[in-house]
């Protein structure tokens, strides 16, 4: 929470980290078509696409991951860029998934019903994860790719199946989800990195496909921060 807020305070100050490095924040990120889960026998895959968790703070955003640390890359001599960093080095950070809801695109058939389905995170279990970032490229300070990144999240979500017309439903909880992503291309955005597309996977079983999003404006940086410290304590 306190730590939100401070982040929040540099933010609307001006002042940020070096372009080279990357400093702790949020990335907030809108799911893209061929997102999908297989919920096995009975079931089978189903097809999602991204609710926005609020519209009036956070845009097109259905997924929200904090970076629990700066990325800070060792740099060498003088260059064209001052602190230019050494290429293909590599900082692991921790992360963590704070939010995230999907919709089944269309409803499915169970049974003798139609159901919609609906993921979110699991609140009494964190979404936790980690990110090796590395800056192979000349920093721009642009939306040109400047490295790399490879992450992972272990997931919990729960499913909520809710029959068309209304009734009772039921929930299937996913728990401890490995999805991974390799060589996902970023670049320097304010405030955090630019992501074109991200495919975190577990091959057979799930995928999440996502791009970047606007953050909230300064003006709403301290409601998310607070939002989001909610988030947390649930």
């Amino acid at each position: 929470m306190k730590r939100s807020l401070c982040m929040v305070a540099v933010l609307a100050a001006g002042t940020t980290a070096s372009a080279v490095n990357i400093p702790a924040g949020y990335d907030y990120l809108m799911t893209d078509p061929g997102t999908y889960f297989d919920f096995g026998p009975g079931i089978g895959p189903v097809n999602f696409r991204g609710v926005p968790i609020d519209p009036s703070t956070y845009g097109d955003a259905d997924t929200i991951v904090e970076r629990k640390a700066p990325a800070i890359f060792p740099a060498f001599g003088t260059d064209v860029y001052p602190n230019n960093p050494l290429a293909g080095t590599g900082v692991t950070i921790p992360i963590e998934m704070l939010a995230l809801e999907l919709a089944s695109t269309a409803p499915i058939y169970i049974g003798e019903s139609f159901f919609d389905v609906w993921v979110s995170l699991d609140p009494a279990t964190p979404t936790l994860g980690a990110m090796t970032i590395e800056h192979q490229w000349t920093d721009t300070d642009g939306p040109t790719p400047e490295g790399t990144f490879d992450s992972f999240f272990d997931v919990f979500a729960i499913a909520r199946f809710e029959p068309v017309g209304g009734g009772t439903g039921f929930q299937i909880p996913i728990q401890n989800l490995r999805l991974a992503s390799t060589g996902t291309l970023w670049s320097h955005w304010p405030y955090g990195i630019y992501i074109d597309q991200v495919i975190e996977q577990h091959p057979g079983v799930g995928v999440h496909i996502a791009h970047s999003v606007p953050a909230p404006p300064v003006g709403l940086l301290m409601a998310s921060a607070l939002t989001l410290a909610a988030r947390r304590r649930r």
